[in-house]
């Protein structure tokens, strides 16, 4: 099964914008809470960060973590990174997934969002995929955005389906993946009771979705790989494969840090990002 059989989108039809909250000026720029239409006939909560500044901006889309425990598991994981980037002239756009959670959320409906179930799973994924061109299409309807600067910045789950994405988009500039895996099994399979066969069965159906199937389309265009020494959940050797899988020009940044990462992480990402957008 190919990708393009699975992900039918319709590339041509109108956004339907709301406003969630009122919009926050802070020193750099404006942050604007939207929310727009999918074709499920669902809205994406996103964040869109603006500079104070006029005229052409290039624009990092950012895709966030899952981390069940942690407040910042959903769109406002990078907000402090993309309030400092509007400094620079950079528009954000931070939209949450379908992991999107907080640790008061995750206490009242404590479970998994895949079943380790193909037709479910895959139906989640194509959704997500969806959903994320949904929102790189609408960042290329604003007048102020330059469409040859766009970048992409992805942590963990939101690395992979960023790395997905590569299949269906084209124009991104630059690239950040943060500690993600090469198989989307590898953590969907997480929760679920299969026997030895029925996960070999799994995997292979899922096998669509692998990362890794995607991860040379960016070239030439360069990417970061930024992993821990520390990682329950990225082997050393998963995330050496995965790097090995991307073409030149990329690079490659490891730290002594768990799955989270550490502040230092960030830092080296904004300046990459500063350099090659």
């Amino acid at each position: 099964m190919n990708i393009n059989d699975l992900v039918k989108y319709n590339y041509k039809s109108q956004f339907l914008i709301r406003e969630v909250s009122k919009s926050i000026i802070f020193k750099y720029g404006v942050v604007k809470e939207l929310s727009l239409d999918n074709s499920f006939g669902e809205r994406v909560n996103f964040s869109l960060v603006i500079p104070n500044e006029s005229g052409f901006h290039p624009c990092i889309e950012f895709i966030h973590w899952l981390e069940s425990e942690a407040e910042n598991s959903n769109k406002s994981q990078f907000l402090p990174y993309a309030k400092e980037l509007a400094k620079e002239g950079i528009i954000s756009i931070l939209p949450d997934a379908f992991w999107s959670t907080t640790p008061e959320e995750f206490k009242k409906n404590p479970k998994l969002w895949w079943k380790t179930e193909y037709e479910f799973d895959k139906s989640l994924c194509v959704k997500q995929i969806i959903n994320l061109l949904r929102i790189h299409d609408y960042i290329l309807s604003l007048d102020d955005v330059d469409k040859d600067r766009i970048a992409l910045v992805g942590h963990d789950f939101g690395a992979m389906f960023g790395a997905i994405l590569l299949n269906f988009i084209k124009n991104y500039k630059a690239f950040v993946l943060i500690a993600a895996t090469t198989n989307i099994h590898h953590w969907f399979k997480f929760g679920s009771d299969l026997s030895d066969e029925g996960l070999s069965l799994y995997r292979k159906q899922m096998s669509v979705f692998d990362p890794i199937n995607y991860i040379n389309m960016i070239s030439p265009s360069p990417i970061l790989m930024q992993f821990a020494l520390d990682d329950f959940y990225v082997p050393k050797e998963i995330a050496e494969d995965f790097y090995s899988r991307a073409k030149h020009p990329k690079e490659l940044l490891w730290y002594h840090a768990k799955h989270g990462m550490i502040e230092q992480t960030f830092d080296d990402m904004k300046k990459w990002i500063l350099k090659n957008i």
